[in-house]
């Protein structure tokens, strides 16, 4: 009994430690702007988008999206 609630203690440990945080509010911050109503001299928009990354998580190919 005493052995398994020391496994279970240990594997608890390993999930809640292996767990990436999710950034708070105001650590991720995205900016877009429009540059202009024309490009290349035709009725298009042009515009740039930028994201700011304060907080410890690393973004990665398979682990975000952006949608527009």
């Amino acid at each position: 009994m005493k052995n398994s609630i020391v496994a279970f203690s240990m594997v608890l440990s390993l999930f809640i430690g292996c767990t990436q945080k999710t950034p708070a509010p105001g650590e991720i911050k995205m900016n877009w702007e429009l540059v202009s109503n024309e490009y290349a001299e035709t009725p298009k928009a042009m515009a740039k988008f930028s994201i700011e990354n304060n907080s410890q998580f690393t973004f990665k190919d398979d682990n975000w999206a952006l949608y527009f």
